[in-house]
């Protein structure tokens, strides 16, 4: 296996990518929070039931990551990452026409399962590409990234 070293091209390309990732599962964890009192309105439901929109990932968080990891593996990380980030996109457009609040939180969760699949996916492949030497001063940096997005609970 070739290893990405700093300053190549492949290096650029998947620090963007991860970049790119992660900015895309801050967006979907975190995008419903200043809609909760609207939610709650609209919906007719109470502030903590609106909430579930953006708790609603917390309880898929280890078992997807089995999953993932079984995916990628017997499908290819690239393939995953690419087919959730499409699953993740279009199920976003969907939920915007949820015609009541379950519709809302179910297809949430099931955008959060396809999201928790692209990082799984996404961090083992660049822990896998990096230069051995780099790997874990670079993996830190990936480490931050998944805190900020919420997501270091499956770190490794």
């Amino acid at each position: 296996m070739t290893y990405i070293e700093k300053g190549s091209t492949e290096y650029i390309k998947a620090s963007l990518a991860l970049f790119f990732g992660g900015f895309v599962t801050f967006a979907i964890l975190y995008t419903t929070q200043p809609l909760l009192p609207i939610f709650a309105k609209e919906f007719h439901v109470s502030a903590a039931s609106a909430s579930l929109t953006v708790s609603v990932s917390t309880g898929i968080l280890s078992f997807m990551m089995l999953i993932a990891a079984a995916l990628s593996d017997r499908i290819g990380k690239k393939k995953i990452m690419v087919l959730s980030m499409i699953f993740t996109s279009g199920l976003g457009m969907i939920m915007a026409f949820s015609p009541n609040f379950i519709s809302l939180v179910l297809l949430r969760r099931v955008c959060h399962l396809c999201d928790f699949i692209h990082d799984t996916a996404a961090v083992a492949d660049f822990r896998e590409r990096i230069s051995r030497f780099r790997r874990v001063r670079q993996f830190n940096g990936v480490r931050v990234y998944r805190n900020v997005s919420g997501n270091d609970a499956h770190s490794g």
